[in-house]
């Protein structure tokens, strides 16, 4: 499983992902940490929310929210 955060103008530089019951994850770059996708492989329904996304310029973008369902 591979998760990379891309903008249509400029290049995202760091953001956080929050996965239920889990410690929220600072990345820095685009692309989620292993541990991230590990925890995504196991997580089965709810709201992941990616917050905080910041480009090049350090500009903040909005977030993100992802629902899943079974």
């Amino acid at each position: 499983m591979k998760f990379k955060l891309t903008l249509s103008n400029g290049t995202v530089s760091n953001f956080k992902l929050k996965i239920p019951g889990i410690k929220t994850d600072l990345i820095k770059g685009n692309t989620i940490s292993s541990t991230s996708i590990k925890n995504l492989e196991i997580f089965n329904e709810g709201t992941i929310a990616i917050f905080d996304i910041k480009d090049d310029k350090n500009n903040k973008l909005p977030p993100i929210i992802i629902e899943l369902k079974t």
